[in-house]
This record gives structure tokens, sequence and C-alpha cells, in this order.
């Protein structure tokens, strides 16, 4: 068999779905600690991964997986990024009225 990459799925025909494999390794340290290098090498495997399971369409699957996160989850990952999500009650207030909401529907 050929030499391959870590990241190149395998792809093995069968009498229905065929299976894919790829090569997926163990983190030894956490991601807080680990370096940027290894911290990009995890990204880049993962949307590897996304890709072969969503067939080629990664990013909807993402966008599907943070809708499964919980409400403060998705608050902790904003924050970590540098997102400010604060609106203010007097801006609330504006996008109710322009919306054409009653004041206490959320």
């Amino acid at each position: 068999m050929a030499s391959r990459t870590p990241s190149q799925p395998i792809t093995i025909p069968t009498g229905g779905t065929p299976l894919t494999f790829m090569h997926i390794t163990q983190a030894r340290t956490p991601t807080k600690t680990a370096s940027a290098r290894t911290i990009k090498r995890r990204c880049m495997q993962m949307q590897n991964i996304r890709e072969v399971v969503s067939q080629e369409e990664s990013s909807t699957l993402l966008r599907r997986e943070l809708d499964y996160l919980s409400t403060s989850d998705r608050q902790i990952l904003l924050q970590e990024a540098g997102i400010v999500s604060a609106i203010g009650p007097g801006e609330a207030l504006a996008i109710k009225a322009g919306l054409g909401m009653p004041y206490g529907q959320s």
C-alpha cells in the first residue's frame, strides 16, 4: 500500500455504503495548555473530519454543532472569541418595536 499522510481518508468499497477510515491522533495535552502549532494542527484535523462526515459541507455541520451547545456554553465561546453580544435594554426595546413585538415577549 502506498504511503499516506495521516489526514487522507482511506475509502473501502463494500456491497453497500463504502467504509471510510481516517487516522485520528489521541491528544496528550489539553488544548488549554497546547502550543499554537498543536492547536492549529488539531483544528485542521477536525476540519478534515467534518469534510468527510458532511460530504464537503463542513460549514453547515459546524453551524449544526453550535446549535447543540447550551446557551451558557455559546456565551462562553463568544467571550473567548472576543465577540461582545451584549444588547442593552434600550437597544432591545428598539429592536422589539421595530419587529412589532410586544414588550413582554422575548
